[in-house]
């Protein structure tokens, strides 16, 4: 895990937590009594190793796996696993189980963090505690481990005592210590230690976990001092059979060569003789998918305090992507759960996994019915004969806001119908087989007619005939839609409550807008829409003059006008009436032409809606995603640049193109995107970041180059244009070796990290405009990523560097600071800019979340 030497700790900590929770709330430190396989598979899940591939097991492998009997680890992992297993025998008199617990030691060295572990073993609850390590040594008290354990020379921190307690918050842990190696200051080998302490060189399992980083270290150890080995020796023999490893030459490698290092002297075995048998780089900071998550949730049962709806939903999405698991990823899973829950190691296949998933999901949902009504449902389920598509209909329910006990009576209630059904006449039968077909519902076919023999209190039988009858009556001309009457108000499908009072004033394009686009919101989003608001729209030419062709998922209320543009509600309304009925009309007339490329459009659409109001059409979005697609070959770079980036993102690519036309950075766009790509962005926020810093250090350069043309000290070419002179040797000075560029972001960096500037605050969501500013002069508002607050304090510099949060939120806060709020295009983000004296700075809320955009100083101070 990549850290720094000013947040190590806290995570560090993070990690440790874990261990304190690990088989329940606060249980981190009660030993558990393993033995077997289970010991076998701990010891591996805490070290790390990889386990074995589950399609390579033999049938008789996968029966021992499901119950529980095979060790998920083999060849080299396997012996570093045996060699822990006998030193914990040795410990407790050969006793085969035994109590062990878990315990964390974090290691940081060189910006990164490593974790191994260590077990604490007793023979029973109240008997001697011995401490046993990563590489098979035992240690006979705390003391003696802390004096005379092997970890490589670096700075550590662990539960205090070896004992995962809370204080309160957190686990008790130590301060940052140095190693014992550290603590006598053997400098000599740093390198070659760690690598030994951690990785493992001296065995094959380190050679296989060994990667990246590390390579350039391994390389260093065959060079390393053979004094170094030859004076260690002797000490290493003596420590080594006092801890319980064995000396002896003729069975063990790192014993051997110890004993060649006191014979050979200097012979060249050099820092073979610190090397570790086996240790880990352990997964602790792994991110499991979505789909591993609730695989998790529902094959464990730890979703069970959550309401049968959400088992329901977890049950769906698991079979939705359970086929997208591996073998390999099932078994992951299942190890991480048994070691973290002290769980049992067993592995099921997808199949069973999926059968005890449905069969979960159908017991919660039995336990929300009567006794007298189970049977019949469990006869409903035994007809259906499928239980995914069964439980498929009651996620389908839940989302149209119907009970699971309410679903359940429905599908009794459905059985029993169509069991009337198997007793109509042809001429009924027709007439049903047309309704169902219309509706093309059953779910609403159902819900109807349950609702219309509770309504008119008739039974099964008698409501269907009476349906039938007027079916068959009014089929000629049936009114059309999902369409309900409810408290004086219509309601078409999800749409919100229209008065029948305001129905004069719909037009028929408004009608068809609630119908068609409307009714198939989601109606989590239905607070968004109001009929009031849209009437407004459409007194102002809104559905009339410009056609609204689609409703947008991402956004609030936003809508698509003539398929050209995508724009929240909001966002309009906050455009004056003018201003917002030319607009209607320009868009509404735009043809396809007009579109093709962003150079096609009119100029007074142009001058209106991109230069004044600074908005970005479809054709502009898409433009923009193809340049920059078009601008890089780095395969993360590609990655970051898919296709389904929000509107937001692409609106930044806008931008992003807009200023390196500007600054003429297409001349070296090629060298800024491979610099880019080794600083691996995670978002398009991130990349243009690099980008911008990047430019605008080769403005910096440019600007030198100038100043030493001007004194004298450098000449201009004879017949050079000085402009495209300047660019190119910036170019050249800038990217033909890029160390200067990333030594200048990393002081930037650096600055950002000691001066606490990132940090996303939140605020409630959906304040009014004043109360929103005057939450946010409350509070310290932060950049919300580093590499954003990098090029800005180096874009906008102020004096000192490290003031320019501190100066930001002066002006922020000062009461007499000017604002002015406005809304984003997707009606979703507000951009609120404050000015006084002092300078100007943006500030940017979505969804509660508040970050710093920008600041610019007018002076420095």
């Amino acid at each position: 895990m990549d850290v720094t030497e000013y947040n190590w700790v806290s995570k560090a900590t993070d990690n440790i937590d874990k261990y304190l929770h690990r088989g329940g709330d606060g249980k981190g430190n009660e030993p558990q009594l393993l033995g077997g396989t289970d010991l076998a598979n701990t010891i591996g899940i805490a070290l790390g190793l990889p386990l074995s591939d589950p399609t390579t097991w033999s049938e008789y492998e996968l029966q021992q796996a499901e119950s529980a009997n095979l060790c998920f680890f083999k060849g080299t992992a396997r012996e570093a696993i045996d060699n822990i297993i006998e030193t914990i025998k040795d410990c407790c008199n050969g006793d085969e189980t035994n109590f062990i617990t878990v315990i964390p030691i974090e290691l940081h060295f060189n910006n990164k963090l490593y974790e191994l572990p260590i077990f604490k073993v007793q023979r029973y609850r109240n008997s001697t505690i011995y401490y046993v390590d990563n590489i098979g040594r035992y240690y006979s008290s705390f003391r003696d481990w802390n004096n005379n354990n092997k970890l490589p020379p670096c700075k550590i921190i662990y539960p205090k005592g070896l004992e995962l307690v809370s204080n309160g918050n957190h686990t008790a842990v130590t301060p940052p210590y140095d190693t014992p190696v550290a603590r006598v200051e053997n400098k000599v080998v740093e390198g070659v230690d760690i690598a030994a302490g951690v990785i493992g060189i001296g065995s094959a399992v380190g050679l296989m976990i060994l990667s990246g980083p590390f390579a350039p270290v391994l390389a260093i150890a065959g060079g390393a001092s053979a004094i170094w080995g030859t004076t260690r020796a002797v000490s290493e023999l003596v420590d080594r059979g006092d801890h319980g490893q064995t000396i002896d030459p003729f069975k063990d490698e790192t014993a051997r060569m110890l004993w060649l290092g006191v014979a050979a002297n200097i012979a060249g075995f050099g820092a073979m003789g610190v090397s570790m048998r086996v240790s880990a780089v352990a997964a602790r900071g792994i991110q499991l998918s979505n789909a591993l998550k609730v695989f998790t949730n529902v094959v464990n049962g730890v979703s069970l305090t959550l309401n049968s709806v959400a088992i329901i939903n977890n049950t769906v999405y698991l079979v939705q992507h359970i086929k997208e698991m591996s073998a390999g990823e099932i078994l992951l899973n299942l190890a991480l759960l048994a070691f973290w829950t002290k769980g049992t190691f067993t592995f099921k296949r997808a199949s069973v996994i999926i059968k005890e998933a449905h069969n979960q999901a159908f017991a919660r949902i039995t336990q929300e019915l009567t006794p007298s009504t189970r049977a019949e449902f469990a006869e409903v389920r035994s007809r259906v004969q499928n239980d995914e598509n069964l439980l498929h209909l009651f996620h389908t329910a839940h989302r149209s806001n119907i009970s699971t006990s309410e679903f359940s009576h429905l599908m009794i209630d459905g059985m029993h119908y169509y069991d009337n059904v198997a007793r109509l006449n042809p001429e009924q039968m027709e007439a049903f087989l047309s309704l169902r077909n219309y509706l093309q519902d059953d779910l609403r076919l159902l819900s109807g007619l349950q609702r219309f023999s509770q309504a008119s209190h008739l039974d099964r039988e008698s409501t269907l005939e009476l349906v039938l009858t007027l079916w068959q009556r009014y089929t000629s001309s049936p009114s059309r839609g999902d369409t309900q009457l409810i408290n004086s108000s219509i309601v078409l499908g999800n749409a919100p409550p229209i008065k029948i009072t305001e129905m004069p004033q719909l037009s028929s394009s408004l009608i068809r807008f609630v119908g068609e686009h409307l009714s198939k919101v989601d109606t989590s989003s239905m607070d968004q829409w109001s009929i009031r608001e849209l009437l407004s729209f459409q007194d102002h030419g809104l559905f009339t003059v410009c056609p609204v062709t689609a409703i947008s998922k991402t956004g609030h209320s936003t809508i698509a006008l003539n398929g050209k543009l995508q724009i929240s509600l909001r966002k309009l309304q906050s455009i004056p009436i003018d201003s917002r009925e030319t607009m209607f009309k320009m868009i509404g007339e735009l043809k396809p032409e007009h579109t093709i490329t962003s150079s096609k459009l009119p100029t007074d659409v142009v001058k209106l809606c991109v230069r004044q109001y600074r908005l970005r059409f479809e054709v502009h979005r898409k433009e923009s995603l193809e340049w920059a697609r078009g601008s890089v070959t780095q395969e993360n770079l590609i990655n970051i640049l898919n296709e389904n980036l929000l509107p937001h993102e692409k609106d930044r690519l806008y931008t992003f193109k807009t200023e390196v036309n500007m600054m003429k950075a297409d001349v070296y766009m090629n060298d800024m995107m491979k610099f880019v790509s080794e600083m691996n962005p995670k978002n398009v926020s991130e990349m243009v970041a690099y980008s911008e810093f990047a430019m605008t250090y080769v403005d910096e350069t440019s600007a030198n180059i100038e100043a030493s043309i001007r004194n004298g000290t450098t000449k201009l070419p004879h017949n050079a244009k000085k402009t495209v002179w300047l660019r190119q040797q910036a170019k050249e000075k800038t990217f033909h070796n890029t160390t200067e560029l990333k030594q200048k972001l990393n002081d930037f960096m650096k600055i950002v990290d000691e001066n606490d500037m990132v940090g996303v605050q939140v605020v409630p969501k959906g304040l009014p405009d004043e109360k929103l500013v005057e939450e946010i002069r409350a509070l310290k508002i932060k950049f919300g990523g580093r590499a954003s607050a990098a090029y800005h304090i180096y874009k906008h510099s102020t004096e000192p560097l490290t003031a320019y949060v501190d100066q930001a939120n002066s002006t922020i806060r000062s009461p007499s600071s000017s604002y002015a709020v406005s809304i984003g295009q997707e009606g979703d983000s507000r951009i609120i800019s404050f000015t006084d004296a002092n300078g100007s700075g943006i500030v940017l809320e979505k969804d509660g979340r508040v970050l710093l955009a920008s600041f610019r100083a007018s002076h420095r101070k």
